[in-house]
């Protein structure tokens, strides 16, 4: 898995999470060449896609905490200096939670975590958007 992050004058990226819904970027980034790695439930289709390397965790060990434990662990030092993106709302939150962890590994995107919670909280987004005058429909 490392020798061929460690030869390409392209960083890798890891889709972290998401379905069928990341196999167009695993696609793309193919085709320039990008090494990729998918991180997700054992069941994800996209970890099938011939152009990815599916990235095992214990099956023993619930995925969120799998993931998330082989993120800010020692056994994913192999692809340090990786582009990390989230595929689905709940790996956002991860990312978002262990930010400052993951950046000093990872190429993270440039986001707001603060923001990025509360969009993925509709509640907090409705009530931010009020305190900001934005119309919008009654809840």
């Amino acid at each position: 898995m490392a020798e061929h992050a460690i030869h390409t004058s392209l960083p890798p990226a890891i889709l972290f999470g998401g379905h069928e819904n990341v196999v167009p970027l695993v696609r793309s980034f193919a085709a320039r060449s990008i090494p990729v790695y998918v991180l997700n439930e054992r069941w994800a289709e996209v970890g099938y896609c011939r152009h990815a390397r599916r990235i095992r965790l214990p099956a023993s060990v619930p995925y969120p905490r799998s993931a998330t434990e082989f993120l800010i662990g020692p056994a994913s030092d192999v692809l340090r200096g990786s582009v990390l993106l989230a595929g689905l709302d709940g790996e956002i939150e991860i990312i978002a939670k262990h930010r400052e962890t993951l950046a000093e590994k990872f190429r993270l995107d440039l986001s707001n975590p603060v923001a990025q919670r509360m969009m993925l909280d509709k509640l907090a987004t409705y009530q931010a958007a009020r305190r900001a005058g934005v119309t919008i429909p009654r809840f």
